[in-house]
């Protein structure tokens, strides 16, 4: 028999992937005539956000439980713990000499965020399959949910990546950010006192106004040079497409 963690992987971790594949896969080689990033520090970046999701996991349960009790202190730490977690995780990479030693960072940023919301949608699929009884509605939801908290991250990294070479980088937007990652897991939490229609009716907005905002600022990625040691420092951005037929959508 499988275990609902297994399941949970099953379901939520193809869903993370799949975003680093289509998504990030689009600007390394040969899609691009050189990568625009490591993709080895991206397999790296996705790990380190499979840890950090662990966290944010933990803290999202303690959002739901506030919410259920109805504490309010309680569900404002939850959200800021949830958000200053996120955030500072990424600053930490970004910070780092092996993440942030080159100019694609926008790139490690998003496999760290894929990862981290892979693995909470991995929690939420596994409580599903733990319960006494599953129904292929609350599946359903579960999956739903998973893809949301994909899609919330991956909006809010490339909302509060900072572009450019070392040294001249623009900031992001981390307010911005922070309040779109704090308002989609408060709306996601919520959604979980409602039931299976509240999860599944939270989880298609969050994913559907995540999705636009990801498309607002989703040209930084175009911007990117590629790295010393894949094209040279002054190697000229490549636009996604070749072989495989993959296009800038």
């Amino acid at each position: 028999m499988v275990d609902p963690v297994t399941w949970g992987a099953l379901v939520a971790i193809p869903i993370s992937g799949g975003f680093v594949y289509v998504e990030i896969g689009k600007y390394a080689a040969p899609q691009v005539p050189r990568s625009l990033f490591v993709e080895r520090k991206v397999v790296y970046a996705y790990t380190a956000g499979l840890f950090v999701g662990v966290v944010l996991a933990f803290l999202f349960y303690l959002l739901g439980t506030s919410l259920f009790y109805g504490g309010l202190p309680g569900t404002v730490i939850s959200l800021v713990a949830l958000v200053a977690v996120l955030e500072g995780a990424q600053v930490l990479i970004a910070r780092s000499v092996y993440f942030g030693s080159d100019g694609s960072m926008p790139f490690y940023a998003l496999g760290y965020r894929a990862g981290a919301g892979g693995l909470l949608g991995l929690a939420v699929v596994a409580q599903v399959f733990g319960a006494a009884t599953v129904s292929a509605i609350a599946v359903g939801a579960a999956v739903l949910e998973a893809l949301a908290f994909v899609l919330l991250l991956v909006a809010g990294g490339i909302q509060s990546t900072p572009t450019g070479p070392p040294g001249s980088r623009r900031p992001g937007s981390v307010g911005r950010a922070a309040i779109l990652e704090g308002v989609g897991f408060f709306l996601l939490g919520l959604g979980s006192l409602q039931g299976v229609a509240g999860i599944a009716i939270a989880s298609v907005a969050i994913a559907g106004g995540s999705a636009g905002l990801y498309q607002t600022r989703r040209q930084i990625l175009r911007e990117v040079r590629p790295p010393p040691e894949e094209g040279g420092p002054t190697a000229e951005p490549a636009s996604p497409g070749g072989r495989y037929g993959r296009t800038d959508r």
